[in-house]
């Protein structure tokens, strides 16, 4: 019998080791719970409460000027110029300032279009016409307003277009974007 006892009395220790083991098990398991619960509720509060993220924000990044200049260089251009007699030719080189790469990416797309453009408005053109000032500058704003034409600036936003109201979306506000060419250059232009 005393064998028997010391057997059970073995096993009583045993069994209290036990039980110390499962109720520090449990604290240890309730804590972890309890983290993973405040760690989600904080999750999502921060979900909930942020400010919304604007989605035309990374739209408009497109449209932003950027910090260097960059100039897109066309071939030259030579044309018969719309005198009487069409014994009048002009020469000329031009040279596009765009907002920024975006903008200079989407001019290479539609380059085929633009220099159409360009060899129309600049063949419309009569020799005195050119030979002012004003009929240059005349020129460069027809060439600018046809290129941002041709590349399709955004409107949906605000976009280059003249009719303001028509280019917003219903019920959201009016973001005006600058065109996609800040200028046009006349590198040579020469009247024979």
């Amino acid at each position: 019998m005393p064998f028997q006892l010391g057997i059970h009395f073995m096993s009583g220790k045993t069994e209290d080791k036990a039980d110390d083991g499962k109720k520090k098990g449990g604290k240890g398991l309730l804590i972890g719970i309890l983290a993973v619960v405040l760690a989600g509720g904080g999750g999502a509060g921060w979900f909930f409460l942020k400010p919304p993220k604007d989605p035309d924000a990374e739209k408009l990044a497109l449209y932003k000027a950027s910090a260097e200049p960059v100039f897109v260089k066309l071939d030259p251009f030579t044309v018969n110029l719309a005198d009487e007699g069409g014994d009048r030719m002009a020469q000329l080189e031009v040279v596009l300032q765009m907002q920024n790469q975006h903008a200079e990416s989407e001019l290479k797309k539609v380059m085929p279009v633009v220099r159409n453009s360009v060899l129309k408005l600049a063949s419309a053109q009569k020799a005195d016409q050119l030979l002012t000032e004003k009929g240059k500058e005349a020129l460069a704003e027809s060439i600018k307003a046809r290129t941002a034409e041709a590349i399709a600036w955004d409107k949906a936003t605000g976009g280059h277009g003249d009719d303001k109201k028509a280019a917003a979306p219903a019920g959201s506000p009016l973001i005006v974007v600058p065109g996609p060419v800040v200028a046009v250059l006349f590198n040579q232009l020469l009247v024979q």
